[in-house]
C-alpha cells in the first residue's frame, strides 16, 4: 500500500512539473497589476499662495478593469491630510497603459512644518465610486514659498 501511495505521489509530482514547464520561445505574460506614477509636476519653484497653473504628467496601467478614471487632488483645504479633488480635471481611461497630462489651476497652501503641500493622482475603477480605495496612486510634495 505504501509503495502504491509513493508511486502515485511521484507520478503526480512529475505530471505537475511537466505541465508547468514553459516554452522557451513563448512571450512573457503581460503584467497583471494596476499602477500609476507621477512623472512630473511643474512649476517646482516660485510657488506662492496665489492662483497657480500646474501641469502634472502621469503614466498609468489599468489591468483589473475595462475602464477607469484618473483623479487629481491637492491638500489645499482645511486639513493637511485631506485632498480636494479637482472635479473638472478627472478623465476616463480604458484598460491598458498610457499617459495623461493634467492642466489645473489652484491656490496652493503653505502648511506649517513639517507638513507639506502636495499633489495626489489616483486611478479608480469605473465600477466603484471614488469613496472606495483607488486601484493605484502617487503623490508629489510641492514647495510653497
Amino acid at each position: 500500500m505504501k509503495k502504491l501511495l509513493l508511486a502515485s505521489a511521484l507520478f503526480s509530482f512529475f505530471a505537475l512539473t511537466m505541465s508547468c514547464q514553459k516554452d522557451a520561445d513563448a512571450p512573457a505574460p503581460a503584467p497583471s497589476y494596476d499602477s500609476l506614477v507621477i512623472v512630473s509636476v511643474t512649476p517646482t519653484t516660485g510657488i506662492t499662495q496665489t492662483s497657480t497653473a500646474f501641469t502634472v504628467e502621469v503614466k498609468y496601467r489599468l489591468q483589473s478593469a475595462a475602464n477607469g478614471q484618473l483623479v487629481i487632488a491637492f491638500n489645499n483645504g482645511n486639513n493637511v491630510a485631506s485632498y480636494d479633488k479637482v472635479e473638472s480635471a478627472s478623465v476616463a481611461v480604458a484598460k491598458g497603459s498610457g499617459t495623461h497630462t493634467f492642466n489645473v489651476t489652484i491656490i496652493p497652501k503653505k502648511w506649517t512644518s513639517p507638513n507639506k503641500f502636495a499633489c495626489n493622482v489616483s486611478l479608480y475603477s469605473n465600477s466603484t465610486s471614488t469613496a472606495q480605495p483607488p486601484l493605484a496612486g502617487d503623490y508629489q510634495e510641492i514647495k510653497v514659498n
